[in-house]
Order: structure tokens, then sequence, then C-alpha cells
């Protein structure tokens, strides 16, 4: 995905963001601070997350966040945020962001109204692919994707799963109420229950 397109997801989803917050009544929370603007935080600090990756930031890496997220920092600004805010740290990299936890309350709360087709699929995992998205653009800023970023964005995007899978009612409900049927799972009728999803 090209880095302008990155960044139309990015500012769609603190719309939805601001959208989401203000249906659960969610904006006092908030106080005068913009909750989309948590959300495009929060995504920043994963993008400088993975340029720390490799032990350095690089020019094209700065500029990607410049773009992305509205903010022109230098590849040594970003490196003294990345140290003074210790984001790359397994500290950082097992904390939920905020705007994960604010997703998933409001999914659940869809879910227990019975409305959750409103948006399609939970809001929640709208964000996990943003996340994915901004992380696949960041290792990509240099034209290599180094090994390091790689398995740390797959560090980061499992928390972010493991969470939603311990939190999400939807996913938990999908995860359960398993019993034997006692009927034997033939090819053919294996092939009818596939068929019959897909309908």
């Amino acid at each position: 995905m090209e880095v302008k397109d990155v960044k139309l997801v990015v500012a769609g989803l603190a719309d939805t963001m601001n959208e989401l917050a203000r249906r659960a009544n969610l904006t006092e929370m908030f106080g005068d601070k913009d909750p989309g603007m948590l959300t495009t935080f929060e995504l920043m600090q994963f993008a400088m997350y993975l340029c720390a990756s490799d032990g350095e930031i690089q020019p094209e890496e700065a500029s990607h966040i410049a773009e992305i997220f509205g903010f022109p920092l230098s590849a040594a600004a970003i490196g003294k945020i990345i140290r003074e805010s210790n984001i790359y740290s397994t500290e950082f990299e097992s904390k939920v962001p905020v705007s994960m936890k604010i997703f998933v309350a409001i999914d659940n709360a869809i879910h227990e109204t019975g409305q959750d087709g409103v948006l399609g699929k939970p809001a929640s995992e709208t964000l996990f692919e943003v996340f994915r998205v901004v992380g696949g653009c960041i290792a990509q800023a240099d034209g290599v994707v180094k090994k390091q970023e790689e398995k740390d964005g797959e560090t980061y995007l499992r928390m972010l799963n493991n969470y939603m899978d311990e939190n999400l009612i939807v996913r938990k409900e999908q995860a359960k109420g398993f019993t034997k049927t006692g009927e034997d799972i033939t090819p053919d009728r294996m092939m009818d229950i596939m068929d019959k999803m897909n309908e």
C-alpha cells in the first residue's frame, strides 16, 4: 500500500474513533481531547517502535512517519522520542494501546445490543488491520524488511490479537460451545459443510 493510502486509512480510522466515541457516549471520558488523535498517536508510537528495530532510524522511515501522521520529525527527533518514551522496549510491546481497549469495549457494547452487523465487523478488528498496514508500510520504508522488524511487528500484533481473543465477546463466543456430535465427518460431509459456509 502506498504511503498516501496509509495516511488516508489512518485518518479514516481517527474519524471512526471519534464517531464511535460519540455514539457510545464516551466523549466525556476524553474531555477536550480528540479520541481519534489518541488512535493516531498510538499508531505513530507503533511506527516508531518498528523504526527502532534495526537499531537505526532511517531517513525514509522518518519521512513515512511525517507523511502518514502529519508530524514532520527528523530521524534524530524520532530517536529522541523513542528513548525518552521507552518505546523500543518489552514494556511497550506488552502494553495494550488504550485505543484497542476502547474499541473492544465499544464492540462488546454493540454486541450486547445485538447490532453486530452495523459496522460489518468489529471496530477492534479494523484497528488491528490498520496496525498491520502501518507496520508493513514502515518496515518497507527503506526498501528492505529486516528480520528484526518482522519479528518485532509480529510480537506486537500477536499481543493485540491475544488481547482481542481474551476480551472481545464475539471471539470468545466463537471459541467455545463445542460438543461431540457422534456423526462421522466424511470427505463428502466436509465438502457439504464448506459449501454451506461459502453461501
